[in-house]
């Protein structure tokens, strides 16, 4: 698999529905989503230290792929339950198409931790301070242009989504690895929820 492009999403969830969207991103978002032509995986966290509550990444065979047909079929037709979700249940959404970049070819971990950021690249993230964390993987993403305007799910939303310019994502096989990375380079850390793949 050789996934050169991610879609990267960070959100919060209203409590009042958290039941709901929690069956409905296991039994409906993620399947529909991964089952896209070019689609190759989706990963789902929530967050183990302050921060968005959830955040879920998709390996594409390319950024393309976000801009094709088949995908923008899907975002221009939610289901009634997609509708709904999107409308009432997603808060403070952030989603991102980014070009990947894999520094680091090691197995995924279990923990994760996320460091986005627009302009100037953190000095915490040089090569030695990351070698020092000992990730299993470490990618760097970067925002691929995009001028597609709002798709029907995004109005549903309300407002346009949030953006990054770049993001690393370190993944570590135990989550005290993963509290110890976001302390020392200011990111947010995760507990894998699900992984699904094409």
């Amino acid at each position: 698999m050789n996934a050169k492009g991610i879609l990267a999403v960070w959100n919060d969830c209203s409590k009042e529905y958290m039941t709901e969207y929690e069956t409905w991103y296991q039994s409906e978002h993620l399947p529909q989503r991964v089952s896209v032509p070019g689609f190759f995986c989706g990963r789902r966290y929530e967050a183990l230290t302050p921060g968005p509550q959830f955040f879920t990444y998709y390996e594409v065979e390319d950024p393309a792929v976000l801009t094709s047909l088949e995908y923008l079929e899907v975002l221009e037709n939610p289901t009634p339950t997609t509708r709904r979700i999107m409308k009432y249940a997603f808060l403070n959404m952030n989603r991102t198409v980014c070009s990947r970049e894999v520094l680091v070819d090691g197995a995924s971990g279990g923990c994760a931790v996320t460091l986005a950021w627009t302009g100037k690249t953190p000095a915490v993230l040089s090569s030695e301070a990351i070698a020092k964390l000992e990730p299993q993987r470490v990618e760097v993403w970067r925002a691929a242009s995009q001028n597609n305007g709002l798709s029907a799910e995004e109005s549903i939303r309300g407002v346009g989504d949030q953006k990054i310019s770049n993001a690393i994502l370190l993944e570590f096989m135990r989550e005290e690895e993963a509290l110890h990375a976001s302390t020392t380079i200011g990111g947010q850390g995760w507990r894998l929820l699900a992984t699904l793949r094409s």
